[in-house]
């Protein structure tokens, strides 16, 4: 999802992962997949780079829970032995 400033200035969120295109018309046209559009204030250069940052975001946080999850795993057997689980 990412923040974009219509030529009212009124600010509203889209899907960035809906996106198709991204054109200078001279206005920036943000087309999505669903046919519908929306011309934003900022340059397409921003739209792409307000982009780029989410999916680094989405990514960030899958990273994080994989590497907790793994230290998850790495403690399971040391508890199973302790306490004698079986499955």
């Amino acid at each position: 999802m990412i923040r974009i400033t219509k030529l009212n200035d009124k600010q509203i969120v889209i899907n960035s992962e809906l996106i198709l295109t991204v054109e200078a018309t001279p206005d920036t046209t943000i087309t999505m997949t669903t046919g519908q559009k929306f011309i934003a204030r900022e340059s397409v250069d921003d739209i792409v780079k307000n982009v780029i940052e989410y999916k680094q975001m989405i990514n960030n946080a899958v990273e994080n829970v994989i590497n907790r999850v793994e230290k998850v795993e790495e403690v399971i057997p040391e508890f199973e032995e302790e306490t004698d689980i079986e499955r």
